[in-house]
């Protein structure tokens, strides 16, 4: 329509969850692209019994598991994996080698479980845009090294106007971009439904 413009309210993170939840056609929406890029794992080059220590290590980590759930995150409004060290408090950064075990776990995060930190305003900064911290909401608020994180991001968010920049950051939800034609979809099969329910039903008739 000529000059119809759109200007629809970001779906509010209870609202993302109880599609999420309600419609098998968002979760469906949601999970198979996760699930489609950690079914078949991934094929090494090495030698046999350096595979099977990697293959142990990601056993243990539950590592397939923890990404896959990261990427429903991701493309449920935005999330994160971290790595947790046994040895290194979460403010230290990452070190240059992890020897075998030294991940003691890998939790997936939403990111309503994440605070960011001040932006990094340099612009010749190579983590321009980027938080220079994380913190997770809980009581004791701990800080956390970004080098920490391992960002799922969802949809892209241009931030022309007054988007937040924690918006920009973590992205859209894809049911965001679905919901209206998730809703749509299930109207007009609703309204189907009951019309071969309404075309069933016997009508009986008698003289007078």
């Amino acid at each position: 329509v000529a000059g119809a413009h759109r200007s629809g309210a970001p779906l509010r993170p209870e609202q993302i969850e109880a599609a999420y939840r309600s419609s098998w056609l968002i979760r469906k929406i949601v999970d198979v692209p996760a699930e489609d890029m950690t079914r078949a794992g991934r094929d090494w080059t090495a030698k046999k019994e350096e595979i099977t220590k990697i293959e142990a290590e990601e056993k243990r980590l539950k590592f397939w598991h923890a990404v896959r759930t990261a990427l429903i995150f991701g493309r449920l409004g935005g999330g994160a994996l971290f790595i947790n060290l046994a040895d290194f408090a979460p403010e230290k950064p990452l070190p240059a080698k992890i020897a075998p075990g030294m991940i003691e776990s890998l939790v997936p995060l939403y990111r309503t479980q994440i605070a960011l930190g001040q932006m990094d305003d340099d612009l010749l900064s190579p983590t321009f845009g980027e938080p220079t911290v994380f913190r997770v909401n809980t009581h004791a608020q701990p800080i956390i090294h970004p080098s920490r994180l391992v960002i799922f991001r969802g949809q892209m968010v241009p931030g022309l106007y007054s988007t937040s920049w924690e918006d920009r950051f973590w992205g859209d939800s894809v049911v965001q971009v679905v919901d209206e034609a998730v809703k749509d979809a299930t109207t007009a099969t609703g309204g189907f439904a009951a019309l071969i329910d309404g075309g069933k039903v016997d009508v009986m008739t008698m003289p007078g």
